[in-house]
């Protein structure tokens, strides 16, 4: 079932290597490889590699593994949201998430946390697209009805 998809860039971090660890905090990303595999109980899952593209850890590499259905696929849905994608995603779609992903930049927020005894950085979540401040896409903010008629106001 693996399917690897990937752009090139400096490849000097493998996981676990010995690299800075980012401090908390929301960065701006690009996905790098995007792999379909299977969990550890069987289930569809993306493994996914992004790469900082600012900042103090510019160049930093971080591995996110998002499940492709389940209870954990909202993971997999904010990604695709914070590239811009509208979210109409569902798992019958996985064959496009690397054709969603490919050359986007993106926010998203990380937290550390120990793995096998050492500091690693982990994707809490992502930044949806509308709310991304760091140059990247954004979506239009809504024209405000005439003279304060709220009737058509979708929320």
């Amino acid at each position: 079932m693996a399917d690897t998809r990937s752009r090139s860039y400096d490849d000097r971090q493998e996981p676990g290597g010995d690299f800075p660890v980012p401090t908390p905090g929301t960065y701006v990303m690009e996905c790098l490889e995007c792999e379909l595999t299977r969990s550890k109980k069987g289930d569809p899952m993306f493994k996914v590699k992004h790469v900082i593209t600012q900042g103090e850890y510019e160049g930093s590499f971080i591995w996110d593994y998002c499940m492709a259905t389940g209870r954990m696929f909202w993971k997999l849905v904010h990604l695709l949201r914070a590239v811009g994608h509208n979210g109409e995603f569902d798992e019958r779609d996985r064959d496009e998430v690397w054709s969603i992903l490919s050359e986007e930049t993106f926010e998203a927020v990380l937290i550390n946390e120990k793995y096998k005894g050492k500091d690693t950085a982990k994707v809490e979540d992502y930044v949806d697209a509308r709310e991304f401040v760091g140059g990247g896409p954004k979506e239009e903010p809504a024209p405000a009805p005439p003279d304060g008629d709220e009737s058509d106001v979708p929320f």
